[in-house]
């Protein structure tokens, strides 16, 4: 669970990696771990990864430390919540599918 949503944090730090596209990914690849070693042409399959989107994915994750990046953001909010989290308040999920089926 902690290396899992150390990956929903650095995807979520990539830029035009929303909450559609995490889901996508966790959906296709299983995790979002396993995503995160996807390359170009597996990240290709997933709804929504074009050309540029996985170029940006490509630049972004080599500069990203997954588990560095838990550690600092835990420092700085103990209490934070992914939606793999139990705790994490099912409204904001339910909201977000409303926006994504409307």
């Amino acid at each position: 669970m902690v290396e899992e949503r150390a990956f929903w944090l650095a995807w979520s730090q990539i830029s035009g990696i929303g909450p559609v596209l995490l889901s996508r990914l966790q959906q296709h690849f299983g995790t979002l771990a396993v995503a995160w070693k996807a390359d170009p042409v597996e990240l290709r399959q997933v709804e929504g990864f074009g050309i540029q989107t996985i170029e940006e994915v490509n630049k972004q994750r080599s500069r990203l430390h997954p588990q560095q990046l838990l550690q600092q953001h835990q420092q700085q909010n103990q209490n934070f919540w992914t939606p793999i989290d139990a705790d994490y308040p099912r409204l904001l999920e339910l909201s977000g599918n409303k926006l994504k089926n409307p």
